[in-house]
């Protein structure tokens, strides 16, 4: 509860919420499901739906709207972690790559054109422009705290697959 109040408030806190529900779904997909279809896309759409200027300010201003946001984005990230197991490393490299690209390009929104998202444009938006940019750093910071932790990950599988070659 003291979260969503301040999801109504801060354009930050409503991001990370989006970050926490699509990693939830992710996971629970992943360790729950093994989808072989290429379900993910819906994923994308969702996630891609729900940052686009009208939707996130209809869901970050309207109760209705956002129990809605928050159910599909927990359902896209299901849908996007079940199908990882199966999907080719291109597959997964390219979506991770397309995520950076895609919350760079909204960060520099949130930077430069702050207006865009917030009230001063869209009147059900509940932000004020002033607390864009801030959000937009943390996102930057925030992508780049993953992709380190992402190679680090592939790094240590590399060179562990490796080692067990050259013992056997």
């Amino acid at each position: 509860p003291f979260t969503e109040r301040i999801e109504f408030a801060s354009p930050l806190v409503f991001m990370f919420s989006h970050y926490a529900l699509f990693a939830a779904g992710l996971i629970l997909g992943y360790t729950l499901l093994g989808l072989r279809k290429w379900v993910w896309v819906a994923g994308v759409v969702v996630a891609v739906f729900w940052h686009l200027p009208g939707p996130f300010a209809l869901s970050a201003g309207l109760p209705s709207f956002r129990a809605v946001e928050e159910v599909t984005m927990l359902l896209g990230g299901l849908l996007m972690g079940s199908n990882i197991k199966t999907m080719k490393q291109v597959t997964k490299l390219t979506l991770t790559v397309l995520w950076v690209v895609g919350d760079t390009a909204l960060s520099v929104l949130f930077i430069g054109e702050p207006t865009l998202y917030s009230h001063s444009k869209i009147a059900y938006s509940p932000y004020r422009p002033s607390a864009f940019p801030i959000t937009g750093v943390a996102m930057v910071l925030w992508m780049n705290a993953v992709l380190i932790y992402l190679v680090y990950a592939y790094v240590r599988r590399v060179s562990t697959t490796m080692v067990k070659a050259q013992g056997a």
